[in-house]
């Protein structure tokens, strides 16, 4: 089933449009997905929701953790060398599981590398009480979805899995890209190293995004899978602009002219003015020195095909 739902621009509206798809469409792509017991939608979005409130804390007390299977978060102190300055600041970041990574033939950005630090992993019991779920549910979400995001990449979709009060996690094709939600980034940077690294780093700015950014339009193709939903998200790319065809009439560009109140005027005025030093200088030439009017006689001569008129003197021994 989908629906159509259009966000808030006053100039040029964005319809996107979002398809249900069942959780295990396509079959499963593990043998650990085999034996998943059933989650709900309304399971698995709570389950992830808590486990983007778990990692929130963690940061906000300096401490990495590594979500098994997807990747890890943590908070390091980024040096930036702008404008004959440099820009230190608290920054998070995110490393792509290497399964994910090699699997796929993923690729990074140049501040987006694979690291070997190593973090404490996630407390799966303490988020699936957060979320109201038993352990194993909590665990099975975890592995389940990370395993299906595997299966969509194999099959070339893009993804797009929304972190709660954190950001987005964008795989666009082989590029892989953390977003960050702007007061998040102001919890973990502080507001005023924030906005001074923004100003003077620009380049940060793209690691930035609105909580009412359309998805599928951070995607070349303009399509991506949303995760933890689990919903296809599709933004129609607007048709082709038509070349303006070049005018068949020789007057047409002078009939517009002569539409321009004054232009004309301008340009007879103009087109007088350099005829009058055309005149001028030919002028010069007619009543300049003979010899000169000699020498370039011969040379006009000489360009347009005409033998060599220079007098030799031959000498004989």
């Amino acid at each position: 089933m989908s629906s159509h739902m259009a966000f808030a621009n006053k100039e040029q509206p964005t319809v996107v449009r979002w398809t249900k798809i069942r959780f295990w469409e396509d079959g499963p792509s593990t043998q650990y997905a085999l034996q998943m017991p059933d989650v709900t939608t309304k399971e698995r979005v709570a389950v992830w929701d808590a486990v983007a409130i778990y990692v929130q804390q963690q940061l906000l007390l300096r401490k990495g953790v590594r979500i098994p299977s997807l990747g890890s978060f943590d908070v390091v102190c980024k040096w930036f060398k702008a404008k004959g300055e440099t820009v230190i600041v608290q920054w998070p970041e995110f490393r792509l599981a290497r399964n994910l990574v090699e699997k796929h033939n993923l690729v990074y950005d140049k501040e987006y590398l694979p690291g070997y630090k190593e973090v404490e992993p996630l407390k799966c019991a303490e988020v699936a009480a957060a979320a109201s779920v038993s352990w194993q549910t909590g665990e099975a979400c975890i592995y389940g979805t990370t395993s299906l995001i595997s299966h969509c990449l194999m099959k070339g979709e893009n993804i797009a899995f929304v972190l709660k009060d954190i950001g987005v996690l964008l795989i666009d094709g082989t590029r892989v890209q953390m977003k960050y939600y702007r007061d998040f980034l102001k919890r973990i940077c502080g507001e005023e190293d924030l906005k001074r690294a923004l100003s003077k780093v620009t380049w940060l700015k793209d690691m930035v995004v609105s909580r009412a950014a359309v998805l599928a339009s951070l995607t070349f193709s303009g399509r991506v899978i949303v995760f933890p939903k689990f919903q296809q998200e599709i933004v129609p790319k607007p048709p082709p602009r038509k070349p303006r065809e070049a005018s068949k009439s020789p007057c047409h560009l002078w009939t517009r002219a002569r539409k321009l109140p004054g232009l004309l005027e301008v340009l007879v005025e103009y087109f007088q003015h350099c005829l009058l030093e055309i005149s001028g200088i030919l002028k010069e030439y007619e009543v300049g020195d003979p010899g000169q009017r000699g020498l370039e006689s011969s040379i006009l001569h000489w360009q347009i095909g005409g033998r060599d008129t220079t007098e030799h003197i031959q000498t004989h021994s």
